[in-house]
């Protein structure tokens, strides 16, 4: 396998992972947050408040290590990806916090 491959398939795992942690947040805003907060958001409120948890699962992804996938072990990669969520979770919590009476 060539360097290139190698790299481009390591670059659409890691883009596939944030997608699939963003997923759970997204149902869980869509379904339930979006009907409960003070004034309701419209499609771009909505799309934002995603978009946010996906930047800041990114931002600390980043911070953990959670994304050097052909470096750690995987107990490593899996503790750096839970603090990541855990710690955009939190950061979310505290915005749809906010964001309800």
């Amino acid at each position: 396998m060539t360097r290139f491959k190698h790299d481009l398939i390591l670059r659409i795992i890691k883009a596939l992972d944030a997608v699939l942690m963003t997923v759970p947040f997204a149902m869980c805003w869509y379904l339930y947050y979006a009907k409960h907060i003070a004034s309701p958001f419209y499609a771009k409120g909505d799309y934002l408040m995603v978009a946010l948890f996906f930047v800041l699962f990114i931002i600390f992804g980043r911070v953990y290590d959670a994304f050097l996938m052909s470096m750690q072990r995987i107990s490593e990669i899996v503790y750096a990806q839970f603090l990541a969520a855990a710690v955009s979770d939190f950061i979310m919590y505290i915005v749809i916090w906010l964001l309800s009476k």
